[in-house]
This record gives C-alpha cells, structure tokens and sequence, in this order.
C-alpha cells in the first residue's frame, strides 16, 4: 500500500484487482523464504533419534521409506532429511529406496530446489557430519546436489 501511497485498503483492493503483476508481487511478500540446511538443529535431531528409526523399523531392504516436506521453499529442508535418511540406511547397512517428496506455494521456490544449485556458503556448514560429500562443487554456481541426493528428492508445486 505504501508504494502506491495508498490509505484505505478499498483502493489498494483496486489496485489489486486491475493489477496481476501486484497480485503476484503480494503473493510473494507474503511468502516466508526462511530455509537453510539443517535449519532447526533440535527438530533435526529428534528426526534423526526418534523419527527416523521407526521409519526403518520392520522394513526389509529394498523396502520403499518416502517421506514429505510441506512447505520446502528451495528444497535445503528436504536435501537435509535425505541426507539424514541416507545417514540411517548407512547405519543399517541395507539399501532401501527413499523418497522425499517436497511441496511449496511457491513456483519459483520449485523450480530452485530442483536445480539443486546452492552457493558454496549455503553447504559449507554441512562438513561436520560428513553431508558435505553430498554435494559437488562448480566454479560457476557454487553448488548441487549430488545425482544420488537429488534422485532422493522430488519437487512439486502444492496448496495445502
């Protein structure tokens, strides 16, 4: 409304209405773009102790663990619980098939996670556990995910 010094929300509902590209505009400052790698290292750590497990639980190898990430922006959430999936079949030292199946709002959000392409300060954390190797470095664009992670992990644009 600011921008277009506007005071009652009637007129900025005009605006709105003969204006797609403020719709948009809207639409995208409403959205919360807040997402890195391991973000909220206590809920990770409960996933990884507590979650995680029972998902293996009874299954025999080769068995088929999917999961979902709701709300994944450009998918460091969803590359965070592949990886800590990996890290548990490493564990059990069975193959299963995992998938990781990422929804957001956000087409553009989509469309960045699976590119899968980070810059090198957006991994660069991820080498005290040894994640780090689940990326591969590029001059050019920093970083993607490695071919096994992002096979893991599967992007579709949703409204829940």
């Amino acid at each position: 409304m600011a921008v277009h010094q506007v005071d009652e929300i009637g007129a900025y509902l005009k605006i709105l209405e003969q204006t797609p590209v403020e719709q948009e505009v809207l639409f995208h400052d409403l959205l919360i773009g807040v997402t890195r790698f391991f973000r909220d290292p206590e809920a990770f750590k409960a996933l990884e102790e507590q979650v995680i497990p029972k998902l293996f639980a009874g299954r025999h190898a080769g068995s088929v663990v999917r999961v979902w990430s709701p709300g994944c922006s450009t998918g460091e959430e969803a590359y965070s619980l592949a990886m800590l999936l990996a890290e548990r079949m490493a564990v059990l030292k069975q193959g299963y098939t995992v998938q990781v199946f990422a929804t957001d709002i956000d087409r553009r959000a989509i469309a960045l996670a699976r590119a899968s392409v980070y810059p090198a300060s957006a991994v660069a954390d991820l080498s005290r556990r040894g994640w780090r190797g689940s990326f591969q470095s590029s001059r050019v664009v920093g970083s993607t995910a490695s071919t096994r992670a992002s096979a893991t992990c599967w992007f579709f644009p949703s409204r829940i």
